[in-house]
């Protein structure tokens, strides 16, 4: 072997290594990063579905692991518990939340309606308007932007939560208890709660929260993702916001991927789908929504005051990346 050739192979012996070296301190660029998100089951996760089934999470170099939860409650408690990575979640339970230690930030809200959460009551238990909820039984998921729903819609009425007799159930347990009249309303979220009405046929009353309740459906993170994985952060949004256009666009391709991803049938979420306003944005109304349930919280006794500065649970820093035109906030 000439020393030129031993030369050139010590040359690229060199290299490899180098270049070896470089791939394992860069691994993490490399791969996509893996993320879990817990997702509550419900069309107004749509754009999670949309994201995962096309592939969009992925081109953003990133691999989403789905886990599914019945509630968003639930899916924060996931979060919380170090057994995700994001969690969707209307603002109520961040709102408990924010009065306790807990490391979480709300990075976007993916959609808002006054339409999707209501509640549905039995005629023949004597209920035909409001006031005759007094004294009754009620199932409601507890915790939940359920309840707080609830309780402004008792309070327009001159109700209070404790003329009730409240049961804790979850929307997908409600169909059998409310048919059975084994309670008297329930209160909850489609397509459970529009399940349990269509059950009831003309026995059932439904009574609106529109004019009280606006609820939204958040995407929120831990401190350590918008610190140490800000761009997985930026990543995960930008799929999102992909998936609203795409949704936007291909309103029938939409219905199909989330009545398949969640088990409905494609008419019943069809009828669903004007309710829903998808797309991402931060806006200032949502601090003085959890603002408002916090007091409401704590003048019912689940709290002890001060509210918490609810802008230090949002970070902006991402969407910002994504869509700064949406963020509305102080």
């Amino acid at each position: 072997m000439t020393r030129s050739l031993r030369m050139l192979l010590v040359a690229g012996a060199v290299v490899a290594i180098a270049i070896l070296a470089w791939l394992i301190r860069n691994d993490s660029a490399i791969r996509p990063s893996k993320v879990v998100i817990a997702e509550g089951t419900q069309p107004i996760a749509a754009p999670i579905y949309v994201a995962y089934m096309k592939g969009y999470f992925k081109d953003e170099g990133v691999n989403v692991e789905l886990v599914s939860f019945p509630t968003g409650k639930l899916c924060l408690d996931a979060l919380i518990g170090g057994n995700a990575d994001f969690a969707t979640v209307a603002e109520t339970p961040i709102m408990h939340a924010s009065f306790k230690p807990v490391p979480i930030k709300i990075v976007a809200t993916m959609h808002r309606s006054r339409r999707n959460t209501f509640c549905v009551a039995r005629k023949d238990q004597g209920i035909n308007a409001p006031s005759d909820l007094k004294g009754k039984t009620v199932a409601v998921p507890l915790g939940t932007n359920a309840e707080y729903a609830l309780g402004t819609f008792l309070a327009k009425n001159k109700l209070h939560p404790s003329d009730l007799k409240l049961i804790n159930l979850s929307p997908p347990e409600m169909i059998g208890p409310i048919t059975r009249g084994d309670v008297a309303a329930v209160v909850g979220w489609q397509p459970h709660i529009g399940r349990c009405e269509r059950a009831l046929g003309d026995n059932g009353v439904p009574f609106s929260f529109d004019q009280v309740y606006e609820e939204t459906y958040n995407l929120v993170t831990n401190t350590t993702m918008t610190t140490t994985r800000k761009e997985t952060v930026t990543q995960v949004l930008r799929a999102l916001d992909r998936a609203v256009a795409y949704m936007a666009g291909h309103r029938s391709e939409a219905i199909d991927i989330v009545a398949d991803r969640i088990g409905m049938t494609r008419k019943e979420l069809e009828q669903l789908w004007p309710i829903y306003n998808f797309g991402l944005d931060l806006r200032s109304s949502l601090l003085d929504t959890l603002a408002q349930q916090a007091q409401w919280a704590i003048d019912k006794g689940d709290h002890v005051g001060p509210i918490p500065n609810m802008r230090s649970i949002v970070s902006a820093a991402a969407l910002r990346e994504v869509r700064p035109q949406a963020i509305e906030l102080p």
